[in-house]
């Protein structure tokens, strides 16, 4: 009787390990051809629009990422000049990829709500854009330890149903050589 009660809670824990590290698992893409999409989850983030241009801010730590695409077909914009005024702060966007657009921006990474002037010119087109920047206590930080936690959990699941395994496997071959008459070879 203890041995399958033994073998109950180890096939038990094993299943139960195995199903939270599979449902547990990163952001890797499922399908194809989807759309980008910029997650603003946790991190400040301003947005604006006109007529012509549509820019979305994010601040990443000390870093200030800008997208910018076109209004009208959500194009993104390539070789733009933007140009960012916050108070004292004030700077020049460098493209990083095509409608992607990054600098330093400590001046503006404390908690509160910083104003932002965008001044853009794309080809013959030109604009002043305006957005607040509302920045909190590091939700970014927050979520990163989440993952990290996450992650160890699913290695401590991992190995519980390694171990598990193995131990199945120990006690289901120790039953078979049990049954054996005594005179048989191994």
């Amino acid at each position: 009787m203890p041995k399958k009660l033994f073998l109950s809670i180890i096939l038990s824990v094993l299943f139960s390990s195995a199903t939270s590290v599979a449902l547990a698992h990163g952001d890797e893409d499922h399908g194809g051809g989807k759309p980008v999409v910029v997650s603003t989850a946790g991190l400040p983030s301003a947005e604006t629009r006109s007529e012509e241009f549509e820019l979305l801010a994010q601040l990443k730590g000390k870093t200030l990422q800008v997208y910018l695409d076109r209004y009208s077909d959500n194009a993104p914009i390539e070789n733009a000049k933007i140009e960012v005024d916050s108070g004292a702060f004030k700077t020049q966007l460098k493209a990083i990829t095509p409608g992607k657009y990054e600098a330093e921006a400590a001046a503006i990474s404390g908690i509160g709500e910083h104003a932002l002037v965008f001044t853009i010119v794309a080809g013959a087109q030109s604009d002043l854009l305006e957005a607040t920047l509302k920045v909190g206590d590091a939700p970014v930080a927050k979520a990163e330890h989440a993952a990290a936690s996450g992650t160890m959990w699913r290695w401590v699941g991992g190995g519980v149903a390694g171990i598990m395994a193995i131990a199945a496997l120990l006690l289901s071959r120790q039953r078979r050589s049990s049954r054996k008459p005594s005179g048989a070879k191994a």
